[in-house]
Formats: C-alpha cells, sequence, structure tokens
C-alpha cells in the first residue's frame, strides 16, 4: 500500500508530464518497486524524452520540475557523476524525488526493472525488452589494492592528531568497504551502509565497533574493527585475490606501532 503523499504525487507528476510531447515514458524505480517503501522513503523517477529533444527538456529540467509541487530546491546530480540527474526537495508535504532525465534511446540502461507509469506507444516496454539489467558489481581486487593503503593514511592521520580526517577516512571505509560487502555478502547489489540495520543485523555489534570518538585511540580501534571485518568478509575470496600480503602487514605494523605510542602517552 503507497501513502497517500506519495501516491498524490506519483499522480500529478504522470497526469501533468504526459501532456509534454517531448516526454515519452515515466518510470519509477528504486523502493517503489520492492514493496519497501515506508513514509521515509524517496521517489526514483525515470524520464525518457525523446532523443532529438532531450537536451532542450535538460535545460528546461529545473522549470519542469517546478510544475510539479511546491519545490523548495533542487540541484543536479554531478557529485555523483549523473548530470542529468535533479535531485528535489518538495514541501506539502515534504518529499526528496530524483528525477533521471534520459534520452530514449538510453533508458534501457537500469539497475533494476522499474515500473513504467507511462508510455507512448510502448516506448519503455520495447526498449526494456531489448535491453537486459546490468547489475552493480564489486571490484574485490580494486579494494584489497586500496585497503591497506587507506589503513596506512588513516594511522597517518591520527598519529598526526587530524581525528576529523581520521574519523571522516573510517566512515568512508565502512560505506566502500565493509557496507557494500555486506550486501554482496547478502546477495544484493553493494550499497553502501543503507538499510543494514534491517538487513544485516547479526553484524550491528561489529559493525558499531567500527564508529569512532573525537579520540585518538578510539579512532585506532576503529580502524582494527573494520580491519577484522575486512578479513572475515575477504575470505570467501581469497582463491581469486592476488593479496597484497606485505601491504597488510607492513601498515598493521605501523598501525600497532601508533597504538603503542598512544597507550603509553605519546613517548
Amino acid at each position: 500500500m503507497i501513502a497517500q503523499k506519495f501516491q498524490a504525487f506519483i499522480e500529478r507528476t504522470v497526469r501533468i508530464l504526459r501532456q509534454d510531447p517531448r516526454i515519452c515514458g515515466i518510470a519509477l524505480g528504486g523502493s517503489y518497486i520492492t514493496g519497501r517503501m515506508d513514509d521515509y522513503s524517496d521517489l526514483d523517477f525515470i524520464i525518457a524524452v525523446e532523443p532529438d529533444c532531450f537536451e532542450q527538456v535538460v535545460d528546461e529540467k529545473m522549470a519542469i520540475a517546478d510544475k510539479l509541487g511546491d519545490l523548495l530546491s533542487a540541484f543536479t546530480g554531478e557529485h555523483v557523476g549523473v548530470p542529468n540527474l535533479l535531485i528535489c526537495l518538495y514541501d506539502a508535504p515534504l518529499l526528496h524525488v530524483d528525477f533521471h532525465f534520459r534520452p530514449l534511446d538510453r533508458a534501457g540502461e537500469r539497475v533494476d526493472e522499474p515500473a513504467i507509469l507511462y508510455e507512448k506507444d510502448g516506448a519503455l516496454t520495447n526498449i526494456y525488452r531489448r535491453t537486459e539489467i546490468t547489475q552493480k558489481g564489486l571490484n574485490l581486487q580494486w579494494l584489497e589494492d586500496r585497503f591497506w593503503v587507506w589503513v596506512h593514511y588513516i594511522a597517518l592521520k591520527i598519529a598526526r592528531g587530524e581525528l576529523f580526517e581520521a574519523i571522516d577516512a573510517i566512515t568512508f571505509i565502512r560505506a566502500r568497504v565493509i557496507g557494500a560487502m555486506l550486501h554482496v555478502k547478502k546477495g544484493r547489489p553493494p550499497r553502501g551502509v543503507r538499510r543494514l540495520e534491517r538487513d544485516a543485523p547479526e553484524f550491528i555489534p561489529a559493525l558499531v565497533k567500527t564508529v569512532p570518538t573525537h579520540d585518538a585511540c578510539s579512532c585506532a580501534d576503529a580502524l582494527r574493527a573494520e580491519i577484522e571485518l575486512y578479513r572475515e568478509l575477504r575470505q570467501p575470496y581469497l582463491n581469486s585475490l592476488v593479496k597484497r600480503d606485505k601491504a597488510e602487514i607492513r601498515s598493521i605494523e605501523y598501525l600497532d606501532q601508533i597504538a603503542g605510542v598512544l597507550l603509553s602517552g605519546g613517548k
């Protein structure tokens, strides 16, 4: 059952956008298609546009979004490498809504099977039939090549007393490495730490240990907890990985050295 606040916005969006002859399809992805929507969900629209009109529609995307409700603020998605994504905050009710504008000939590039809300002459149905979902994978070798360099970098920051920088880097590893690996372990696409409280409850005590306070010893302990989790989650893939054994040994030795100095009061 879709909450009324979402349903009203969805219906209004479809009603308004289908009047634009340049728009040939509207679909919804994300939690809408998984049945996991709750009061705190957002809406992820895919807007398919006639290729000849695409640049024109993209230039007008702010004005288009403004027609759909009480638009408080909006910005484009360059920070996630998707400039044709428009991220919006609407009021009355307060809603987070994403609009991903795509030319029709690229609308088949997707990581899930969106629900088609409107299409002109079967446009989206036809292109979805001709194309396949591209699952987001996790390049474990990419992680192994970087993980121990990151460990050494964080240890350096702890030693220097740059604890906010260390905390940010520890948070990055929790999301980019540990969270992603946990999702893959559970058979899901790697999506950082999203919904891990629900989807991987048995790992929550270990994950809590990776959250440091603004304290050098706490940061070192959190980094150690991430190393333990990484080693555990890496275990099933060892036969297919080129392990960076020396980097692993030396970075952990360095962290141990820094931790020893901290425990001795800096002597």
